[in-house]
């Protein structure tokens, strides 16, 4: 069961653990967020190209008009009896100044527990995006995403060699002046890792005629009270 365990949580690590960014420009000091979002790596089905539908519910508050806090759930993962929870904080080092971005950072912990069997995991996740604001309330951000892996074993009792797993995420976030937002994201996750032989037929970009990691579309709606 153990083993099952550990290929379950890698695979869900690898692709399926990545949703859009919780936040990208920083809340205004007490402000706060309630959003979610649907969206997951692209794989053929029937014929077809979808992103798997993973969704997530999430939470955020601004601590300070640089710094805000956010946690969330995983929704899909509970179908599949695994309880994953994330929390953490962003904070904006600069704002946005016509072609100059604005920069944030994120630093968040990620804690997955699986019902069928006494195991659990942590994986800390550290953010760096880069966004530009236009119009009066929209913005677009660019940015990499870093999963680590703190386990020395993976599956089969192997060895852990690879200790960070890496996205690249663009994306863009329409506002209202109703202070809703609607945000659509691309990550391009694990780059480096070769997916020819998975299991699930993972849609991706190819490095000299091999498919590398796995593409994913996310969409996201959120409101700021």
């Amino acid at each position: 069961m153990l083993k099952y365990t550990f290929i379950f949580f890698g695979l869900l690590s690898v692709f399926g653990a990545c949703t859009s960014q919780k936040i990208v420009q920083p809340l205004e000091d007490g402000e706060n967020q309630l959003s979610g979002n649907i969206g997951g790596p692209l794989i053929g089905f029937a014929g077809t190209t979808i992103p798997i539908p993973l969704t997530s519910i999430n939470y955020a508050r601004g601590i300070t008009d640089s710094l805000t806090f956010h946690t969330g759930i995983q929704t899909t993962s509970l179908i599949y009896k695994t309880l994953q929870l994330d929390a953490g904080v962003t904070y904006g080092f600069f704002i946005p100044n016509g072609w100059i971005p604005g920069l944030s950072a994120s630093g968040s912990l990620n804690y997955l527990n699986d019902f069928r069997a006494p195991n659990f995991k942590i994986y800390p996740q550290i953010d760096l995006n880069a966004y530009w604001e236009y119009g009066e309330l929209h913005f677009m951000y660019f940015g990499v995403t870093n999963w680590i892996e703190l386990s020395n074993i993976r599956a089969h009792d192997e060895d852990q060699t690879k200790r960070i797993l890496t996205g690249i995420q663009f994306g863009n976030t329409f506002s209202t002046p109703q202070n809703w937002n609607f945000t659509i994201e691309s990550k391009w996750l694990a780059p480096t890792r070769n997916s020819k032989n998975l299991t699930i037929d993972y849609k991706t970009y190819s490095i000299n005629n091999q498919p590398k990691g796995a593409v994913g579309i996310y969409l996201g709606i959120a409101k700021r009270f």
